[in-house]
């Protein structure tokens, strides 16, 4: 089965997330750096947490023509899924973005 030309599309990429559980609720850290508030989607789905959004490259360069000597930066769409429990109340969800880390804090269900 062959391609056409420019019609594949760059893999979705997951950012790193840590989720933290305590006596008041569940928090979600998202390291996002170079990522626009705008640019964000969180949605909550059957006790899922999606988190979606797209990172445009810093390179401000022709990456074409340029030679890569390392290349770690994940750029482009990405999307993380987080199953949250049902101990925890997603329709009282918090969100902010600040400095790089989308932080989520879900307060446990009274």
């Amino acid at each position: 089965m062959g391609m056409n030309p420019g019609s594949e599309k760059q893999p979705m990429w997951v950012p790193h997330t840590d989720v933290f559980v305590s006596d008041a609720g569940l928090t979600v850290l998202v390291e996002l750096a170079g990522v626009r508030k705008e640019d964000l989607e969180l949605s909550f789905e059957g006790g899922r947490l999606g988190i979606k959004g797209d990172r445009p490259h810093p390179f401000s360069g022709d990456r074409d023509s340029a030679t890569h000597l390392t290349e770690e930066i994940k750029c482009g769409r990405f999307e993380a899924v987080i199953e949250v429990p049902h101990a925890y109340d997603t329709a009282q969800a918090k969100a902010a973005y600040q400095n790089g880390f989308l932080r989520i804090e879900v307060l446990r269900r009274r």
